[in-house]
């Protein structure tokens, strides 16, 4: 009975006893360290990046979500005057399109995106490529929404374009709109227009880019 204990102790024990385990061991932890250690490092560069005040400086971002994570390799972004798409890993590829001819902006939200916290908005162009162009899954839908609407109506005001100029140059089906879309005539909140200063014979300076963190 003793030696019966003793050998099942032995035995449990033996993984640990083996000097070849504690290597597999050591290497496995060396890996996660220098794993954390490369993901800290491209996010402090993506931040910076982020902050560096260039005119490419993003104003808002976001990936196509599965599941509420951002596990696909869809890529949204907005600068100063464009909104990309970027898809792909090996074979990637890059649209874009100019903020002030986007048409109208419509939000969806079915039943499993509300549950993992996404949705869907799609753009309306105005663009003879990119008519049509769906942001799915993506982290806060409504503010995203709002946020697109006052910087696409500061691009129209900063570039000297009504809505109806927009709507008269586009050849495209508005049957979805049922009435209810931006037409560029809406007061933009928060927004003076940009006019020139009275006496001063030239325009107003143009005011800051909104970044999406600055949205109520």
């Amino acid at each position: 009975m003793i030696r019966f204990a003793a050998e099942e102790a032995a035995a449990s024990t033996g993984f640990f006893s083996d000097g070849k385990n504690w290597i597999y061991i050591g290497f496995g932890v060396l890996f996660l360290v220098i794993l954390i250690l490369l993901i800290a490092v491209l996010a402090s560069r993506s931040k910076k990046k982020r902050n560096a005040g260039t005119p490419a400086e993003e104003l808002w971002h976001d990936r196509k979500r599965i599941l509420g994570l951002p596990l696909s390799l869809t890529r949204y972004w907005i600068d100063h005057d464009r909104f990309y798409i970027k898809t792909g890993l090996f074979n990637r590829e890059i649209n874009e399109i100019l903020l002030y001819r986007i048409l109208d902006i419509q939000s969806k939200r079915n039943f499993g995106q509300i549950l993992c916290g996404v949705g869907t908005i799609t753009l309306f162009s105005a663009d003879q490529s990119n008519r049509t162009i769906k942001v799915e899954n993506i982290r806060k839908p409504t503010k995203v929404h709002r946020f697109l609407s006052e910087v696409v109506e500061r691009e129209r005001i900063e570039h000297g374009i009504a809505g109806r100029e927009m709507y008269g140059s586009a050849s495209i089906d508005m049957d979805h709109v049922d009435g209810a879309c931006d037409t560029g005539e809406h007061e933009l909140h928060n927004v003076p227009p940009v006019t020139p200063q009275a006496g001063s014979g030239q325009a107003a300076t143009p005011p800051p880019p909104l970044h999406f963190d600055d949205m109520k």
